[in-house]
């Protein structure tokens, strides 16, 4: 029997089925891609809230009844749709987003206040001018802490600008809503446009306040410059000669530190001013049971290798008041070029016992300088009785000073020093007939006030 033959199939090419295997997720990502960019763009939104929010305010505090958040959201869907672009292959320009918000918040917090009416007044430094200007709020209201930002615009390019903080507590109310601020602004060689704004974070609280600075007086610059140089020289000559002193003073036989007096001995060696003054107080207020301090003390009279810290020169007498071997220290700062420096050795000297301390305060209080007289005055309330050796000086100031604020200032002191010298009360009462007004009421409130002390030390005895 004949038989056909069988025919065996043919088979595709192997690149043919490799295709149609292809073709079948490709058409999967054909559907899906239709449906992603939706899924993708609330996905993206949600991202951008999440890295965003955080950046900005909850509670704007110059608008404290606005809904932070719901303004955010509310700017936020306007700027994300405007720099969403929508294919599932492209993505969120985020710089261009978190720009289009920060303009938003700047838009809003630009309309709290106008700045107005700027006037410029001298100052006593040629570098400097004081500037007067008026804070008008017009919606919400300014927040407690702003920054004031300058910038200055001197030509051929040349500029320049500054910050720091205000309170709006130190600002003068003129009325509600209405404010008067102080401000200083440095001058250059030569005029510059001055643009100002008080800002709240980075965005400022109204449009800038523009006026024109002139430029330094040249001559004046150069004499407060000469002023300067010389009072650095002098500076430096007083360092100099408290370092020669200092090696004279032996660092033992002061005492022993305490671990408490080392904690307060290790905050002189800070870098900061204040955290050295704060330490210098804290040892003061020990009082001689801090002896041990001295050679610390004298270690941190100078800061920078110049500039003499204050507290220090007021806590030696306090915890070394018979300090003698101190004294020499304290005379190289009698010739210091800060009137108040002279007068806190001079104090400090004198309630040590030390008679140069006592005549250089009394020619500090002839100087005819209220502002210097009133200074000195002000040094000697806590030494009271330490004083004594000046009480002749504050009474001849009491009777004589043609300043009425100083007069007045020495009879409140009086009683202070010795109530009961004799030469004391005389002194107030010769105040009674003084032709101030304010002088003759400080005289009879010391006399009242003498009288108490002296009840208070009969009644002691």
């Amino acid at each position: 029997m004949h038989r056909k033959p069988t025919r065996t199939p043919r088979r595709p090419p192997a690149s043919k089925g490799w295709i149609a295997l292809l073709g079948i997720p490709a058409a999967v990502a054909l559907a899906v891609g239709l449906a992603f960019p939706g899924l993708k763009r609330s996905q993206d939104e949600l991202t951008a809230v999440e890295l965003t929010q955080g950046a900005f305010p909850v509670t704007l505090e110059p608008f404290p009844e606005l809904d932070g958040e719901a303004f955010f959201l509310e700017h936020h869907r306007r700027c994300f749709e405007e720099n969403y672009h929508g294919s599932w292959l492209k993505r969120l320009d985020r710089e261009r987003y978190a720009r289009c918000l920060d303009a938003a918040y700047a838009s809003r917090v630009r309309q709290v206040a106008l700045l107005e009416d700027p006037a410029l007044e001298p100052y006593s430094s040629p570098s400097f001018v004081k500037l007067r200007f008026t804070v008008r709020v017009l919606d919400g209201r300014l927040p407690q802490s702003p920054t004031q930002r300058s910038r200055t615009d001197c030509g051929n390019g040349f500029s320049g600008g500054g910050e720091g903080p205000m309170n709006v507590g130190m600002f003068e109310k003129i009325s509600d809503g209405v404010y008067r601020v102080d401000t200083l602004q440095g001058l250059q060689a030569r005029p510059c446009r001055l643009y100002l704004t008080l800002d709240y974070g980075s965005w400022p609280l109204s449009d800038p306040l523009e006026l024109d600075l002139p430029g330094w007086d040249r001559a004046a610059k150069a004499a407060a410059d000469e002023s300067h140089r010389r009072l650095r020289e002098g500076m430096d000559r007083t360092a100099e000669c408290v370092r020669a002193a200092r090696s004279q003073v032996l660092r033992t036989s002061w005492g022993v530190l305490t671990p408490a007096l080392q904690e307060s001995i290790r905050g002189l060696g800070e870098d900061a001013l204040n955290p050295r003054s704060d330490a210098a107080r804290s040892i003061a207020r020990r009082g001689p049971e801090a002896r041990a301090a001295v050679p610390a003390l004298l270690d941190a009279l100078l800061f920078n290798g110049s500039i003499v810290v204050e507290p220090v020169v007021e806590a030696l007498p306090a915890i070394a008041p018979g300090g003698r071997e101190l004294a020499p220290v304290l005379h190289c700062l009698l010739q210091h070029p800060d009137s108040d420096i002279r007068t806190l050795a001079a104090v400090s000297l004198t309630r040590m016992g030390d008679a140069t301390g006592a005549k250089a305060f009394g020619s500090i209080l002839s100087t005819r300088d209220p502002e210097t007289q009133l200074k000195a005055l002000s040094r000697i309330r806590d030494a009271r009785s330490e004083a004594k050796a000046v009480l002749a000086d504050v009474a001849r100031c009491a009777l004589s000073d043609s300043s009425p604020k100083v007069r007045s200032r020495a009879i409140e002191l009086l009683p202070l020093i010795d109530p009961e010298s004799p030469a004391v009360e005389e002194t107030l009462r010769a105040g009674l007939d003084d032709p101030d007004p304010a002088v003759r009421e400080q005289a009879d409130s010391s006399l009242r006030y003498l009288n108490v002390l002296r009840a208070g030390r009969r009644q002691d005895r």
